[in-house]
């Protein structure tokens, strides 16, 4: 194993790639509609890479990231719910997907719809679909 200073630093640049993708899309004056393909593709691209023959990773930092621009609050609320889950059941696979089925979840009863609460389920259902993959 690589340690714990590497898995920080491929988290924290697998959120920044996430977070990039959105934010230069918001720069550019895309709306939700656009911003939340976004959120897809650079997620999708994570986790199906076609150098690498399609294996990539599992794409939940990348997606955190992309989330945490695209809409803070529910980003926050799932983050929050991952961190609870974390310190119940101290398995950090099991509490990031939890976190991530609850940001759309979150969207939906903060008002989200349309484009935007679409593209959050589809990045969770993305996620959990590279996470039953690797098991």
């Amino acid at each position: 194993m690589a340690g714990w200073r590497v898995a920080a630093a491929v988290f924290a640049l697998d959120l920044a790639k996430g977070a990039l993708a959105v934010a230069i899309g918001r720069l550019a004056g895309l709306d939700e509609g656009w911003l939340s393909v976004s959120l897809v593709a650079v997620v999708a691209g994570h986790v199906l890479p076609v150098q690498l023959r399609f294996r990539g990773g599992r794409g939940l930092s990348t997606a955190l990231g992309a989330m945490l621009v695209l809409n803070p609050a529910a980003a926050l609320i799932g983050l929050v719910t991952a961190v609870v889950v974390a310190l119940g059941a101290r398995q950090v696979t099991v509490a990031g997907l939890a976190g991530m089925t609850a940001a759309p979840v979150a969207a939906l009863l903060l008002g989200v719809r349309g484009y935007e609460l679409a593209g959050l389920t589809a990045t969770t259902v993305l996620v959990l679909a590279a996470h039953a993959r690797r098991t």
